[in-house]
């Protein structure tokens, strides 16, 4: 379930989107950030919302898992173009060059 019906949800079972944000202390900007899909919903808060929503325990447990899938989806693109950059650095060459060492860190050659 998207961020944007579980506030729906909660704001009717809470009487507000404004008595959603108190209750999970967060501002109503951030809530609105989170409808409007312009900010992440982090999925403890998707949590928050879905007990708001009064949703069952499969169904809450399922939109967690969605929004952890969501996030770790953009954190493996992430170090997918980390990798990249990486290695478009180590194929300059030159002084200060980035390489992968055997250990996985990062040192200067």
């Amino acid at each position: 379930m998207e961020p944007k019906d579980l506030i729906e949800r909660a704001a009717r079972t809470c009487g507000s989107k404004s008595a959603v944000a108190r209750a999970i202390g967060v501002t109503p900007q951030r809530v609105w950030e989170w409808e409007t899909g312009s900010r992440g919903c982090p999925p403890d808060r998707i949590d928050q919302l879905a007990e708001l929503a009064e949703l069952p325990m499969e169904s809450r447990v399922r939109a967690v898992w969605e929004a952890v899938r969501k996030a770790a989806g953009k954190t493996l693109a992430a170090l997918a173009l980390g990798a990249v950059a990486i290695t478009l650095v180590s194929s300059l060459g030159g002084p200060g060059a980035l390489s992968v060492a055997g250990s996985g860190l990062f040192r200067r050659r």
